[in-house]
C-alpha cells in the first residue's frame, strides 16, 4: 500500500508554473539495478508530459529520488502527478514480478517531501 506524508503545503501550491524540489523516500534499497532506474525514469517521463511539467534535474540514490521539476502551465498538477507517477510505478513492479518471478519487490512509498 501507497503511504504518502501530510501535505504542509495547501493545493494550490502545487498546481501552476512553479518550481519543485521533491524527494521520494523508498524506505529500501531498491535502485541498485541501473536497468530498474531506466524503467522508472521513462515511467517519470511519460508522466510529467502528461502534466505539463518539465524534470529539471533527477538523482536516483540507493533508496530515495531527488527531483527538480518545473510546471510548464497554469494547468500542471504536480500533486495529481506524482500520486499517478507512484500508482505506476507500482503497478510495474507488480506486473514484472508476477510475469517474471524475479522481483520480490514492491515499490512503497512512505511519502515524499516538499
Amino acid at each position: 500500500m501507497i503511504q504518502t506524508r501530510k501535505h504542509r503545503l495547501s493545493s494550490d501550491n502545487y498546481i501552476g508554473e512553479k518550481f519543485y524540489f521533491i524527494t521520494i523516500d523508498l524506505y529500501a534499497n531498491y535502485f541498485v539495478d541501473e536497468h530498474l532506474i531506466y524503467v522508472v525514469k521513462d515511467i517519470l517521463d511519460a508522466t510529467l508530459k502528461k502534466y505539463n511539467i518539465i524534470n529539471i534535474l533527477s538523482t536516483f540514490m540507493y533508496d530515495h529520488v531527488h527531483l527538480i521539476l518545473q510546471g510548464m502551465s497554469e494547468n500542471s498538477n504536480l500533486k495529481k502527478c506524482l500520486k499517478s507517477f507512484k500508482s505506476l510505478i507500482s503497478i510495474d513492479a507488480d506486473i514484472k514480478s508476477a510475469i517474471t518471478n524475479q522481483c520480490n519487490r514492491k515499490f512503497q512509498f512512505a511519502g515524499f517531501w516538499h
